[in-house]
């Protein structure tokens, strides 16, 4: 499990969501679903860290992890939050260089 709290700057939290976030896929697809677990706990801390827990639906997402045949669905719905965090990433620094 990821120690949040050791991650001292948001690039390095948001680094570090990216690369869970992959682990995650191919957990998924080799069915280590045992590790999946400490691996979703580390996305959820490191996403409420970066205030952007809400574009992510834990409980859906555990599910489709324990659920191999659902790889597909799981796939979207994660690149759908990134996609989501991203979106509000762009506008955030869009807004922060107009002050």
């Amino acid at each position: 499990m990821i120690d949040a709290s050791r991650l001292s700057t948001n690039f390095a939290k948001a680094l570090k969501l990216g690369i869970l976030g992959a682990d995650l896929g191919y957990l998924n697809m080799y069915e280590k679903t045992g590790t999946e677990i400490d691996v979703l706990s580390s996305i959820k801390k490191l996403a409420e860290g970066l205030n952007v827990g809400q574009f992510f639906d834990f409980v859906a997402i555990k599910r489709l992890s324990l659920n191999r045949s659902n790889l597909d669905s799981l796939l979207f719905l994660s690149q759908n939050s990134y996609n989501q965090i991203d979106n509000i990433s762009v506008t955030r620094n869009e807004a922060n260089n107009q002050l």
